[in-house]
């Protein structure tokens, strides 16, 4: 009987993003007879650390006390010898530099890399060009959308490989509620869930609700999700005139999530 093939995922952090919530899934669908799956995290809290363990997953914390730890490298590098890692899949941008860097010193058979955005406000940035320069070091880059794999094509990567596979729904718990009119008190809710930062197009987002509201005066918007642009855009609401329109309603449970959805238009 052959072995089941060990993977292990990296990534920066496991609060709730994208990128981390994709992990929960991934846990949560696997194949359990062909692959041995593990995730670490470089730092934060882990807060879906336990979301991915519920699946029989386990999670490594390689941060000291939470905060990056200098010697991330080296704990990596024992990490994949420890667990016999045939698969390294780096996700997010400090992962993706560090991760190929360990993979090899450990020998690790193939190195993945999962680019998970289009744009992102420091593309320019020194971090990224690393990133982007490691990305040559690996066996094969995952992009998760079409238009994430012709921006990838632009940039002219050295790459080995490179294959889309999108991010999916998990529809055992996302599933339509037929017969909900997307009308909350008489309103049309319109919703969107994200990190709350440039890349993700928030500002254009609230200019479509503004325009929206001069022929749907009944309509109003929720904005799940904390970010660094937070505060900006409350106050670019403010200056739309939609304050009493626009919910910030933050980090939200999944449990709850399931609940506005319901709730929402679109």
């Amino acid at each position: 009987m052959n072995r089941k093939i060990n993977v292990l995922h990296l990534i920066n952090e496991l609060e709730p993003g994208g990128a981390e919530v994709l992990l929960v899934d991934l846990a949560k669908e696997r194949d359990r007879d062909r692959f041995s799956y593990a995730v670490a995290y470089l730092y934060g809290q882990g807060t879906l650390r336990g979301a991915i363990e519920n699946h029989a997953v386990k999670v490594y914390d390689l941060s000291l006390s939470g905060k990056k730890n200098p010697l991330m490298l080296f704990s990596i590098v024992s990490l994949l010898k420890k667990l016999r890692i045939d698969v390294l899949n780096c996700h997010l941008v400090l992962s993706s530099v560090v991760g190929p860097v360990a993979a090899r010193i450990a020998g690790t058979g193939v190195v993945v890399t999962t680019r998970h955005y289009d744009y992102h406000e420091d593309i320019k940035s020194i971090r990224f060009k690393i990133d982007r320069f490691m990305s040559r070091y690996c066996d094969c880059m995952i992009a998760v959308s079409a238009e994430t794999m012709r921006i990838v094509r632009e940039e002219k990567l050295k790459l080995k490989d490179i294959r889309v596979i999108h991010n999916a729904v998990d529809t055992d718990f996302f599933q339509p509620h037929h017969g909900i009119s997307g009308n909350v008190e008489g309103g049309i809710v319109i919703g969107t869930i994200g990190r709350l930062t440039p890349q993700k197009g928030y500002k254009t987002f609230l200019r479509v609700i503004s325009r929206l509201r001069d022929r749907y005066p009944m309509l109003q918007a929720d904005i799940v999700g904390i970010g660094p642009q937070e505060s900006e855009l409350r106050e670019f609401a403010r200056m739309l005139g939609l304050s009493d329109y626009v919910r910030f309603l933050g980090r939200v449970d999944r449990n709850e999530i399931k609940t506005l959805l319901s709730e929402w238009r679109a």
